[in-house]
């Protein structure tokens, strides 16, 4: 048995936390669960072998928090990088049949992640928390938070650097760090090339191996897109999710090569040093 709210459900529940929001109650009680009775909109699903405490949810919820805040975000974007690695190391030995229902993320979102959403995403629009129709789950602030952490940890070593190493790059080398997050949304998690996550993690090694592919903040000057592109090309021809996890790098690394090869200018593939 596990919490789970429906569209319908969570529309109700956000237009009461946005109407708090509007008459600014008092942070604390926004957050509370039962506020304004909003949780008697959660049902449960009764699957007999599956057990989600609500308890844990909300203690592994406030746990994160702490965490990032101790980190000192610089800014909402850093903030949901860091909470990928801690979502996911929290969340992910919950039961495969939770993670896998909308309804499970719909709560999630408006209940002990309340305040995550409220910071990242303050406007609660649907799409934020997975209400009104047809958007994708990849968009909900909480399953593309950790999607994120999933693609990105190591299961050897069981760390995630590979969902920080590009801030820690483009720090290094004093550019900007806007565009850190269009690059892991776009590329590692809502691209369907990327869904076996050692092509997620060999494109993420393979961009920021040297020559290391830096985006710049114009539309125009990113190279990791022309990267992605020719990696959903080579998806056209290669069952990426059936390839073998030791020749997956060697493909992806053939790949950036080849760009490499056929560019008529190397800085029109890759963009080194400072931005302009």
């Amino acid at each position: 048995m596990y919490p789970i709210l429906s569209t319908a459900a969570a529309d109700l529940v956000a237009q009461k936390l946005r109407d708090g929001k509007d008459a600014k109650v008092r942070h604390e009680l926004w957050l509370q669960k039962e506020y304004e009775g909003l949780d008697s909109h959660v049902k449960f699903r009764d699957i007999t072998e599956v057990h989600v405490d609500i308890d844990d949810l909300y203690f592994n919820a406030n746990q994160i928090s702490i965490e990032v805040a101790s980190l000192r975000p610089e800014n909402k974007f850093e903030m949901e990088e860091l909470y990928a690695e801690y979502m996911h190391q929290y969340l992910m030995e919950i039961p495969y049949q939770a993670l896998q229902d909308p309804a499970f993320w719909r709560y999630l979102a408006l209940f002990p992640f309340r305040d995550y959403l409220g910071l990242r995403e303050p406007d609660l629009t649907a799409l934020r928390y997975g209400g009104g129709s047809g958007s994708s789950k990849v968009r909900w602030l909480l399953p593309r938070t950790f999607i994120w952490g999933r693609k990105t940890r190591d299961s050897k070593s069981g760390q995630y650097e590979r969902a920080h190493v590009l801030r820690k790059l483009r720090t290094d080398e004093g550019l900007s760090t806007g565009t850190i997050i269009d690059f892991y949304h776009s590329h590692i998690v809502r691209t369907a090339w990327s869904a076996n996550t050692a092509v997620a993690q060999s494109f993420i090694d393979s961009v920021t191996a040297e020559p290391i592919l830096f985006d710049l903040e114009a539309t125009a000057n990113r190279p990791t897109n022309r990267m992605a592109s020719a990696v959903a090309r080579l998806s056209n021809n290669v069952l990426l999710e059936y390839a073998t996890e030791t020749g997956i790098p060697d493909l992806i690394k053939r790949t950036k090569q080849s760009l490499k090869d056929n560019a008529l200018d190397m800085q029109d593939i890759i963009s080194l040093g400072t931005e302009e």
